[in-house]
């Protein structure tokens, strides 16, 4: 017994401990898609759980991203935060000059912010129960700019009439994505003509500059008349109003929401309205 025990130990393999700097583990911890351009520690652990080449789900994110779908040993949580990461991924892969395929990065924006958003509000788990998570904060940020650039592209295609009619949706490789322009100055003025991220922006003569941190991406609205716009109580408005997009997809459930093919873009004021209500939960806007 005591050779076979001996023979076992032998067999397996080492387990070595090691000091880690301070940096290097916030890099590991915090490190993903958006901060580093690699895949995070959690997508990494799931790969692992089901026995993934993480270079070859590099190689091939979305297909390794739909492999998940039936993937047995994995929580909701778990599951729908590593599709929208390697959704992300696929993406900027599209983004790339190389690799430049417009509507396809259209859609995998699409993709991951439907699975960020059915993380964030159908997992299982309340937001503000997992509200100190790392987990989570990395997840709201895939939503928020896979937000931004999809809102910002849509914006930009030549067709413009789903943008001020509701009823007409636009219609992309595989979605249906309508509007809804709930911001005062876009039902006053015409339709601006550009949406630029915020965060691509700098601001010259201005003491302060304030932000919130929150649900939705940040954006700058560009129109034909760049005047400053006074209102009625007399002070002047920002030629370019800010706007805070959202991504709304069609179900009342996971499964409805993991199963349509309908996205609403939702333009609203972030100076005017402070939180939204998504699956009965108080979201705060960015």
């Amino acid at each position: 017994m005591l050779l076979l025990g001996l023979n076992l130990l032998t067999s397996c393999a080492m387990v070595s401990v090691s000091n880690v700097d301070s940096r290097d583990y916030v890099k590991q911890r915090r490190g993903d898609v958006l901060t580093t351009g690699e895949l995070s520690l959690y997508t990494g652990t799931v790969l692992q759980i089901l026995g993934q080449d993480e270079s070859s789900c590099r190689r091939q994110a979305a297909q390794c991203a739909e492999m998940l779908t039936t993937a047995m040993g994995l929580t909701s949580e778990q599951r729908l935060s590593t599709m929208a990461e390697l959704w992300l991924y696929q993406a900027l892969w599209y983004a790339k000059p190389r690799h430049k395929d417009l509507l396809a990065e259209i859609d995998a924006y699409l993709m991951s912010a439907r699975y960020a958003y059915a993380y964030l509000f159908y997992s299982g788990v309340a937001p503000y129960n997992r509200l100190f998570t790392d987990r989570q904060t990395q997840v709201r940020d895939y939503y928020n700019f896979a937000v931004q650039q999809a809102a910002t592209l849509l914006f930009a295609q030549s067709q413009r009439r789903w943008l001020q009619d509701p009823d007409v949706r636009l219609q992309t490789q595989n979605w249906q994505v309508r509007s809804l322009l709930q911001h005062q100055r876009f039902r006053q003025q015409a339709l601006p003509q550009q949406l630029l991220a915020a965060s691509s922006l700098s601001f010259q003569g201005l003491r302060n500059q304030y932000r919130r941190d929150g649900l939705g991406a940040e954006l700058v609205a560009v129109g034909p008349d760049a005047s400053v716009a006074r209102n009625e109580r007399g002070f002047s408005e920002l030629p370019v109003p800010v706007v805070t997009a959202l991504l709304s997809f069609d179900g009342t459930t996971l499964d409805e929401v993991l199963a349509s093919d309908q996205a609403t873009l939702h333009l609203v004021d972030p100076l005017q309205q402070r939180e939204v209500r998504i699956a009965g939960n108080p979201i705060p806007l960015a």
